[in-house]
């Protein structure tokens, strides 16, 4: 699968509900990310009005990507064709990315020590610095430190300037 932003990896069905259903997303916003009940396989999570729908990715014996009836090659192919025909049997429902902060590259400095307790969160030591990608809600955001993504509390960091100084 080709990088996007949409690609989130290892977020728990609770974290990518959390993620779309702030007030800012568009219904239709939508994310893929790794089962968590099917190792090596896909879900899809997307919001509509108040709440969110979860799609397991199906694969046909020939490793065509499938929701419905429709097969494709690829992830990023069945994500292109929901983007203009719905992806829900009872509503319409079409993919739009979800609404990101701009950040440039924004980084932050560990102040503690945060031990992750699932799969989808960032574990650091205190004094690393962590590269933002995403500012999730006001209290959680996804970084990245020495390879490994995933989300981390806000409370636990500093921001740092782009020569690396805490802004005061």
């Amino acid at each position: 699968m080709y990088p996007h932003s949409w690609y989130v990896g290892k977020v728990s069905r609770t974290k990518a509900e959390e993620m779309l259903l702030r007030t800012e997303q568009p219904d239709g916003a939508f994310l893929v990310r790794n089962s968590e009940s099917a190792p090596g396989e896909f879900s899809i999570t997307v919001k509509f009005q108040n709440g969110v729908q979860h799609f397991k990715v199906l694969r046909d014996g020939a490793g065509k990507y499938f929701l419905w009836v429709v097969k494709f090659n690829s992830i990023n192919e069945l994500v292109n064709y929901h983007r203009k025909a719905t992806v829900s049997r009872s509503h319409d429902i079409y993919f739009k990315d979800m609404v990101h902060q701009d950040l440039g590259v924004q980084r932050v400095r560990a102040q503690f020590d945060f031990d992750a307790q699932g799969c989808d969160e960032l574990g650091f030591r205190k004094g690393d610095i962590i590269k933002v990608t995403q500012k999730v809600d006001e209290s959680w955001w996804r970084g990245e430190l020495n390879g490994q993504e995933g989300m981390f509390p806000v409370t636990y960091v500093e921001k740092l300037t782009d020569d690396l100084q805490p802004i005061l």
